[in-house]
């Protein structure tokens, strides 16, 4: 079985021609095997445990390689998403509330 960890601290950077590189998100993820299991938790080649129960497991984990690929999507694109959103004309606006489920409550 493999599972999938978030370091923070491990960073790859880009090579530009000129100037600093940018640190690679994606390169924050490594994938690592289970190699002991516990009644409460698998254990990895790295050494650290991963709760089985979902509820206790930290968000720096993943069981499945699609999980690794939304965090990295999410990372990637939210935030310009959320920017060309504060600058779209209110009928676009208006369709992005209807899609999300936004609730107008402001008395009239």
């Amino acid at each position: 079985m493999k599972i999938w960890y978030f370091d923070s601290n491990r960073r790859v950077y880009t090579k530009p021609a000129t100037g600093f590189g940018v640190a690679i998100y994606a390169e924050h993820w490594s994938e690592y095997e289970v190699v002991e299991e516990t009644s409460r938790s698998w254990v990895l080649s790295n050494g650290l445990k991963v709760p089985k129960n979902e509820a206790n497991r930290p968000k720096i984990f993943a069981l499945e390689r699609w999980e690794v690929e939304r965090d990295i999507w999410n990372h990637d694109h939210r935030h310009r998403i959320v920017n060309q959103i504060q600058s779209t004309d209110v009928v676009t606006l208006m369709k992005v509330a209807e899609v999300i489920g936004y609730k107008d409550d402001t008395p009239r």
